[in-house]
């Protein structure tokens, strides 16, 4: 069942001045888009899993997600970072671009140039440590923290790439610019 995302906004002190929209997400995520009274645009992302552990792990994706951005790469700013009743939320601002898979369907020409691209973006991403609190989890690389989520422990390994893929990856123009809040 879908949660209305609504007092989840209100839950965190924010409020919505356009109708949420769902988006296409991840295995591990409910996500809608939102506009706010000053115009801008932004993506509540509410896990699916609840609990201590999901909470942990939110914590450690938003530490890592921290230490990416300050690593150059172009990452969801999290504006607000918190829990309904136990499940992990965020609201991040949207990124630019549109998802790679939808970038390859207008212009499948470019497949070659953008497949390169993001193999050098997640080649960065794999070689990037993770901070301090994660690394003391005997953690040894960032993308640890981003591909062993929820999901993980349900044997879904390797998850993150094939969403990064379908739709976490944002492609402007001929670029490959960062990534998205799916």
């Amino acid at each position: 069942m879908t949660p209305d995302p609504i007092p989840i906004l209100e839950h965190l002190g924010w409020s919505a001045a356009t109708t949420p929209q769902p988006l296409l997400g991840g295995w591990d995520n409910h996500l809608w888009r939102f506009g706010t009274a000053d115009g801008r645009v932004h993506v509540l992302r509410m896990y699916r899993n609840s609990g201590p552990k999901a909470i942990a792990q939110a914590a450690n994706e938003a530490s890592a997600m921290d230490c990416a951005r300050q690593a150059g790469l172009a990452v969801p700013v999290n504006e607000a970072v918190g829990d309904v009743d136990g499940v992990p939320v965020f609201i991040q601002q949207l990124m630019p671009g549109v998802p790679l898979v939808d970038a390859v369907k207008r212009r499948p020409w470019q497949l070659a140039s953008l497949a390169r691209q993001f193999g050098a973006m997640q080649a960065r991403i794999h070689s990037i440590a993770p901070p301090p609190s994660v690394r003391r989890l005997g953690v040894g690389e960032i993308r640890t923290v981003i591909d062993d989520g929820p999901l993980a422990e349900a044997g879904h390994r390797g998850r993150r790439d094939g969403d990064a893929i379908r739709t976490g990856t944002a492609v402007e123009g001929r670029r490959v610019v960062g990534l998205r809040s799916k």
